[in-house]
């Protein structure tokens, strides 16, 4: 998913915890998780997953990142 992400969108590897992939389209940085299957975690681990995409939406924008931000379970 990186490599093909990297060649399409220039998207790369995040570097915030939790956060598998991230890139920039129109204006928008889009933070992805990468899970497998339809039924991959229970109420816990989606919970876990939720506190993430908050805290990397928190960590990009005192950052200074002027885009709007899409946390995608992928």
């Amino acid at each position: 998913a990186i490599f093909i992400n990297q060649n399409t969108y220039g998207g790369r590897k995040s570097g915030i915890e939790g956060i598998d992939l991230e890139f920039d389209r129109d204006n928008t940085r889009y933070i992805i998780t990468i899970k497998s299957g339809p039924n991959w975690g229970n109420s816990g681990q989606i919970a876990k997953m939720m506190a993430d995409f908050t805290k990397a939406k928190r960590i990009l924008k005192t950052s200074g990142a002027k885009t709007n931000v899409v946390a995608v379970n992928g």
